[in-house]
């Protein structure tokens, strides 16, 4: 299978709270931060593809398995 899918992760919104938090207590954050793009090949599909969960389910998480379970109960 080729194809592409979205470059902006899920756990990109708990890196921008944890630099949120850390602003409001006076730390020091870096302004500009990059992070690579999730990148994998057909061969490595089988980590990702979750065909117990909907479409919906945006595989590049740091959430633990049962809390995705939980979320995404059908």
């Amino acid at each position: 299978m080729k194809g592409i899918a979205c470059a902006k992760p899920t756990w990109l919104a708990e890196v921008a709270l944890d630099k949120a938090i850390a602003l409001v207590k006076g730390e020091a954050v870096d302004q500009n931060t990059i992070y690579p793009t999730a990148v994998f090949s057909d061969d490595e599909l089988d980590k990702y593809v979750r065909a117990d969960l909907p479409d919906d389910f945006w595989a590049n998480t740091h959430l633990p398995d049962d809390v995705i379970k939980t979320i995404f109960a059908q």
